[in-house]
């Protein structure tokens, strides 16, 4: 799983009607995303760290990738803070558990299994793709699960912006179309602004949703003349 695309569909799409009686995408989400987390928190007690490959080969060029380009101060403006319940804090290093199960959600089947997801995470923490800038790195959580996460370095893994770049933003299944997506990316762009960072950049693909496409273009990213 690269994170040099953020996830297709961040935004989510709005879920179909359930039974009665049948519980709700997000609580299910929730449920399984708690015995998840605490099967990956028990797999990795005193589990030897793994040396992550070069972040070379995850740098392949996509044939589809673009690059889009906002003022920080723009989209911080432009998009609204978390919703009621919805907590934000910068990821740390303990929360890598908690971040590869909610990774995984969001990305099957892109990602194959938890051991892919656990890795990524390991190397994204680790700054295989660029030193993670925590500020700009918020999480969202309800209660003690994670359901959404922005993660950004300070310049692009390429070398088409020099500006801070998100390689990866995402929520979880069932927590979807809340305005959680756009919460962490107007929390990853305040802390551009306070920093002195004039842009916030990101890449997208054919494989990025219209929904996430709508919240990028309300953020007032736009593609970049440099882009390839």
């Amino acid at each position: 799983m690269a994170h040099t695309l953020v996830c297709p569909d961040p935004g989510g799409r709005t879920p179909a009607p359930l039974a009665t009686g049948t519980p709700t995408p997000g609580v299910r989400t929730v449920e399984r995303q708690t015995v998840e987390r605490q099967t990956l928190e028990r797999q990795t007690v005193d589990r030897p760290t793994v040396d992550h490959p070069s972040a070379e080969p995850h740098l392949t060029e996509h044939p589809s990738a673009a690059t889009l380009v906002g003022r920080a101060r723009r989209v911080a403006a432009r998009l609204p803070g978390p919703p009621p319940g919805v907590a934000l804090r910068p990821l740390r290093a303990r929360d890598a558990p908690a971040l590869a199960v909610a990774s995984l959600a969001a990305w099957a089947p892109v990602a194959v299994d938890l051991d892919e997801a656990a890795d990524d995470v390991r190397a994204v923490l680790a700054g295989a793709y660029g030193p993670l800038w925590s500020a700009a790195s918020p999480s969202a959580w309800v209660g003690d699960v994670l359901v959404g996460s922005v993660q950004t370095v300070r310049a692009s893994p390429w070398e088409d912006r020099a500006c801070p770049f998100v390689l990866d933003l995402f929520v979880v299944p069932g927590w979807r179309r809340r305005g959680i997506g756009g919460a962490l990316l107007a929390a990853a762009a305040r802390a551009c602004v306070a920093a002195g960072a004039a842009e916030l950049a990101l890449r997208v693909a054919d494989s990025t949703s219209p929904a996430a496409h709508r919240l990028y273009a309300r953020a007032g990213l736009m593609p970049a003349a440099t882009s390839r």
